[in-house]
């Protein structure tokens, strides 16, 4: 039931997306400015020199001279704030962006900036280049909520975040309906976005499809890429393994061409399981595949999901099957999105490689 609710909701996203295609940022009251979030962000005085270092590093990192910035800043509040809220908080100077800089100095300036207004990080972040959450290292207040096909610039900074605690973590353990980008090769990964987004925006008028479908497809795949350099690219450097999680039927699907592969090519599906067959086979990049068997009943344990993926018990990020997706670095929950993954590893069908490389094996004798 839920799962068919979620088609249905990405239906009228895809209508809506599709009609109003996005001009930048949407600005809502009580969000950040950079999509849908629980609340606003305010820095305070005890947070300013740990902000302060994040700015000039971010700048610095970027090639920004201190008025480059200042300039930036002008140029995300024109597009951030309506007229009257431009004419209320007024310009930012370079003198500011210096203040703000000075806040992790041991001995401030007179004038150092003691805190941030909420306006001023959503524009600050938005002109670095990240999400409001990045740049105010504020994740641990509950979850942010996101729809990526109304706001797809924030996919950038959802992926930034990623990164930043990919670098510090030891485990991932994921699980999906799909396999993640980062185990399919490129042609399928390409061909299943074009099959999900094609399908969702079958209903509206031939321009406007193809425009919803290429947006939504180069998103997606962007992020496909990124996540594939991390896991194989990057293998000897990323301090992670990686445990990826199916139920047997779907995992089938794809060898059998269900729907939503059955639009693609019998051989595409096929070398995309015989690489993820040596993904898995080659140890140095420590990558798992664990296979559940849908006999047990374990399907509504992820009901309303479509994936969640677990760093440690630091981060979780998880698709509803509205297609909105979900990040949190709130300890408890964390913990209760890692305890169900853990209930589907107990009951794996498959767990040990060399039965997983069988299965898979046999999946693709399937795929003809």
């Amino acid at each position: 039931m839920l799962a068919d609710e979620g088609r249905a909701n990405n239906r009228r996203k895809a209508r809506a997306a599709a009609c109003n295609p996005p001009r930048g940022v949407e600005f809502t009251a009580g969000g950040t400015g950079m999509g849908t979030t629980s609340r606003l962000i305010e820095v305070l005085p005890g947070q300013m020199r740990e902000i302060a270092l994040q700015v000039k590093r971010l700048r610095e990192g970027s090639k920004l001279t201190q008025e480059d910035l200042a300039r930036a800043c002008n140029r995300a509040a024109s597009e951030l704030l309506g007229p009257e809220d431009l004419k209320r908080v007024g310009r930012v100077s370079r003198s500011r962006i210096a203040h703000i800089e000075q806040a992790h100095a041991p001995r401030p300036g007179k004038g150092v900036a003691i805190t941030l207004q909420p306006h001023e990080v959503r524009i600050l972040a938005h002109a670095l280049g990240v999400s409001p959450e990045q740049l105010a290292g504020d994740h641990a207040g509950g979850i942010i909520t996101w729809d990526p096909l109304t706001n797809p610039r924030r996919a950038r900074h959802f992926l930034g975040l990623v990164e930043d605690f990919g670098r510090s973590a030891r485990e991932l353990v994921g699980w999906a309906e799909f396999l993640p980008c980062s185990l399919e090769t490129r042609e399928f990964m390409h061909a299943h976005h074009e099959a999900i987004f094609g399908g969702e925006a079958s209903h509206l008028p031939p321009d406007l499809r193809a425009e919803y479908t290429r947006a939504a497809v180069s998103m997606y795949d962007t992020i496909g890429d990124r996540r594939r350099e991390d896991l194989v690219a990057a293998a000897s450097r990323r301090s992670w393994g990686f445990t990826h999680l199916m139920l047997r039927s779907d995992i089938e699907g794809i060898a059998r061409g269900k729907e939503p592969y059955a639009g693609i090519a019998p051989a595409v599906r096929r070398a995309c399981l015989a690489h993820l067959r040596g993904l898995i086979a080659d140890r140095d990049l420590r990558v798992r595949l664990v296979i559940a068997d849908d006999g047990e009943g374990l399907r509504h344990l992820v009901q309303g999901f479509d994936s969640l993926v677990v760093f440690d018990e630091t981060f979780a990020f998880w698709r509803h099957a509205s297609g909105d997706i979900a990040y949190t670095t709130h300890n408890s929950i964390v913990r209760l999105r890692r305890a169900l993954l853990d209930t589907l590893q107990a009951h794996a069908a498959y767990r040990e490689p060399g039965e997983v490389a069988a299965f898979l094996d046999d999946l693709v004798s399937l795929s003809r």
